[in-house]
């Protein structure tokens, strides 16, 4: 997987699951919102910013992130 990500939402869990080289995550235009264990274990993530129209973002959505 590349090193960074654009992450368009999705009802899916676990879009990105366990992806230790994901070091940046983009969200697209729209998105509103992150669903559960999307980044979970994403180890090496250090930067996300997450868009003003985000209104929901799962518990365990960034679980495991301890990079950030």
């Amino acid at each position: 997987m590349p090193q960074t990500a654009v992450y368009y939402g999705t009802d899916e869990t676990g879009s990105f699951k366990d992806d230790s080289e994901l070091t940046k995550v983009t969200f697209a235009e729209g998105v509103t919102s992150i669903a559960d264990k999307t980044f979970y274990g994403c180890s090496s993530l250090r930067a996300i910013t997450i868009p003003v129209g985000v209104t929901t973002i799962s518990e365990s959505a960034f679980h495991g992130c301890s990079s950030l």
